[in-house]
């Protein structure tokens, strides 16, 4: 594991040891193999531009999520999403891989 990838990935498992520690365990990460790692988060999204969303964990970390046209995208009730059903103040669950930079590129994101 390159120095910048294990800086990044040191970083977010301290930041995941501080929100379970305040009691608010909405990350979860696990890693798989040296070039990415399967990442999980829940929060709520804050900003929104064209494949790009920041979220906010209910522990108050922040996320920067890109997503593109094979991201798959559901709605509550289980129907197909689309990225004009990412809205501002919406509260999502992703299923992605962290990229070297912090960046989780989502592979999916429910629309809770």
């Amino acid at each position: 594991m390159g120095r910048k990838r294990l800086l990044t990935f040191a970083g977010v498992l301290i930041g995941v040891f501080l929100a379970l520690s305040w009691g608010a365990p909405i990350v979860r990460i696990s890693a798989q193999g040296q070039q990415n790692s399967n990442f999980n988060l829940e929060g709520k999204i804050t900003e929104e531009s064209q494949g790009k969303l920041t979220v906010n964990t209910q522990g108050e970390i922040v996320f920067h999520v890109s997503y593109n046209a094979s991201t798959k995208i559901y709605r509550k009730d289980g129907s197909a999403g689309a990225a004009s059903d990412l809205k501002v103040d919406a509260v999502i669950k992703v299923q992605g891989e962290l990229d070297s930079s912090g960046v989780l590129e989502a592979h999916r994101i429910d629309i809770e």
